[in-house]
């Protein structure tokens, strides 16, 4: 004998009620259905809530087993990214221990992103107004902290430099790059319109994985602060 307490607002197809016995006392009625349900859509209804149970899991494991792969070959950056999609995936799962998953993946992504070093390979670039600059501003993320440790390819490099418009005001122009094999790039801007001495910074960028951030709950969000603070760090 099995009891089931359900309540829904959903239609269960194929289930009947096959009796019907109504019970008076006192002024009050009770009325007791016997329902029937086919045993194979039971099965059926049982397979598909374990299916969707285990393709949330993956989306967790999936990505972190992948992220493990990488950081063990050197990708420290795809590693952090696809950390932060099991991070993703684990606090909008619902799972009974979505918080631990999320928070380790977290912890993973911070210490991939701590091992990766930008390393500038020149500096003081001169050039008259109006003039091409002789070379292009370059830059190497590698997987420590030197210019001779590993390069890491594919890493999203932001670029900030100053730009002067038609009216003759000042502003900062962004735009995203990425490192090439060799973990490099080289980023050309536009010849100079200015005089005087000016600053082009490149930073680190995980703005795509954070997008996947934006609705993390409060009582997690000190975990996604912690890595934007490191981040502000990599330039």
């Amino acid at each position: 004998v099995q009891t089931l307490t359900a309540k829904s607002s959903a239609r269960v197809t194929g289930l009947e009620i096959g009796e019907r016995w109504v019970s008076q006392r006192e002024g009050k009625a009770t009325v007791y259905l016997l329902a029937r349900y086919n045993k194979n859509d039971l099965a059926k209804e049982k397979r598909r809530l374990e299916e969707i149970f285990r393709e949330k899991i993956e989306a967790i494991s999936k990505p972190e087993e992948e992220g493990k792969a990488l950081e063990a070959k050197g990708d420290l950056y795809g590693a952090a990214l696809r950390y932060l999609e099991a991070a993703s995936s684990a606090f909008k799962s619902e799972l009974e221990n979505a918080d631990i998953k999320f928070e380790r993946n977290m912890n993973q992504a911070v210490e991939a992103v701590r091992r990766i070093g930008l390393v500038k390979l020149n500096d003081n670039i001169k050039v008259y107004v109006g003039k091409e600059f002789p070379e292009g501003f370059a830059l190497k993320i590698v997987a420590g902290s030197s210019a001779s440790d590993p390069g890491i390819a594919g890493a999203a490099v932001r670029v900030s430099y100053k730009e002067i418009k038609a009216t003759g005001k000042s502003s900062t122009r962004t735009t995203v790059v990425k490192t090439d094999a060799k973990g490099q790039v080289v980023f050309l801007p536009p010849p100079a319109e200015y005089v005087g001495k000016e600053t082009l910074s490149m930073s680190l960028d995980l703005s795509q994985a954070f997008e996947a951030l934006e609705e993390v709950p409060e009582r997690l969000y000190a975990q996604v602060e912690a890595l934007k603070g490191l981040l502000a760090r990599k330039s």
